[in-house]
C-alpha cells in the first residue's frame, strides 16, 4: 500500500508540475500528505482505529516521495541532511506499535503544525506581501506552539510508559529541529 502511495504522490507532483513550477508543484504534494495526514490521523484518534494501516501507507509513500526529492533536486546542504533524517526517523515510528509509541498523535500534532508553512511558500513564491505577513505570523505562533509544549507533552506522557526508549531517542534531533525552526521563524518575523 505505501508503494500506492508513493505512486500517487509522485504522479500529483508531476500533474501540478504541467502548470506550474517543480518547487510550488512540491509545495502543494507535501500540502496534500498534511491535510490528508491531519484528517487521516484525528479520524484515528477519534476511535477509528482500524485505519491506522492506511495512515502508516499513506505517510510511507509521502515520505519516501519526498526523500527521493530531495536527493534529486536538494541542494548538499545540513538542511537537506536534517530533512532525510526526519523523514527516515517519521517512517519508524509510524512502523511501531501506534498505542504504545503513538504514531498517530505524533503524525497528527506535526502536520498539523506544518499547515501554514505551505500557504507562506505560495504566498512568497506568488509575490503576495500582505497575505505573506499575515501567513508568516500564524505560521510562527502555530508551529511554535505546536512543536515545542504541545510535542514536549506528549513524548513527556509516552517516554515514561515505554520499555524500548529507541525511537524516542532517534525523535529527540527531529524536536530539536522543530526548537530551531521555531526560533528562526520568530527572527524572520523581525524582517516584516
Amino acid at each position: 500500500m505505501s508503494l500506492f502511495s508513493f505512486v500517487m504522490f509522485q504522479s500529483f507532483h508531476t500533474f501540478l508540475e504541467t502548470y506550474m513550477s517543480r518547487p510550488l508543484a512540491n509545495n502543494f504534494t507535501a500540502m496534500l500528505h498534511a491535510c490528508g495526514t491531519t484528517i487521516l490521523t484525528a479520524r484515528y484518534l477519534s476511535g477509528h482505529r482500524n485505519i491506522y494501516n492506511i495512515v502508516r501507507a499513506y505517510s510511507t509513500g509521502y515520505f519516501i516521495y519526498d526523500f527521493f526529492h530531495v536527493l534529486k533536486y536538494g541542494k548538499r546542504s545540513a538542511t537537506n541532511a536534517f530533512y532525510l533524517y526526519h523523514h527516515l526517523v517519521s517512517i519508524y515510528i509510524i512502523h511501531k506499535n501506534p498505542v504504545i509509541y503513538k504514531g498517530c498523535d505524533i503524525l497528527f500534532w506535526g502536520e498539523l503544525s506544518n499547515l501554514p508553512s505551505y500557504l507562506v511558500y505560495y504566498f512568497l513564491k506568488t509575490n503576495n506581501p500582505q497575505q505573506l505577513k499575515i501567513w508568516k505570523r500564524i505560521q510562527a505562533i502555530v508551529y511554535t506552539f505546536i512543536r515545542l509544549p504541545v510535542m514536549a507533552k506528549l513524548g513527556y506522557t509516552i517516554v515514561p510508559t515505554v520499555k524500548d526508549k529507541t525511537p524516542f531517542a532517534a525523535l529527540v534531533p527531529v524536536y530539536l529541529m522543530g526548537a530551531y525552526w521555531s526560533s528562526h521563524l520568530w527572527r524572520k518575523l523581525r524582517d516584516i
